[in-house]
């Protein structure tokens, strides 16, 4: 099996994945956020736009390790998402943390899957070249 440069594909599609990932993003935790969590709308919208971005930026760390395992990426980005939802629901001291959390869990990891898809045809369609 041709073992595919992971960093490579980051730079070719990450504006493509940003423009996917991003809205999924805000509007699955907004509404998670106020609906299961209780919290008001300038406070749903302020944590779900904070941990949007905190995901983004976290997410390409695992490619540092794992540069030819997109399952370990995969795997990584959703636990290093679910730790900051974790903190998220620690400081804000929700109640019933570990059903919020893989709620939220299985949320990143649909958004990534669902922002993954145009990503890797976008990447397809325009290949690295050596």
């Amino acid at each position: 099996m041709t073992e595919v440069d992971l960093v490579g594909c980051w730079q070719i599609g990450k504006g493509v994945f940003t423009w996917c990932y991003l809205p999924l993003e805000l509007v699955s935790k907004f509404a998670i956020l106020r609906r299961y969590a209780g919290f008001s709308v300038p406070k749903s919208l302020g944590a779900s736009g904070v941990l949007s971005v905190l995901t983004l930026i976290a997410l390409p760390l695992p490619l540092l390790v794992f540069r030819h395992d997109w399952i370990a990426v995969l795997l990584f980005g959703t636990l290093n998402a679910a730790a900051l939802d974790a903190i998220l629901l620690k400081i804000t001291h929700t109640q019933s943390l570990l059903g919020r959390l893989l709620m939220l869990t299985a949320v990143d990891f649909a958004c990534l899957i669902l922002a993954g898809y145009p990503t890797l045809r976008y990447i397809l369609r325009h290949p690295p070249v050596a």
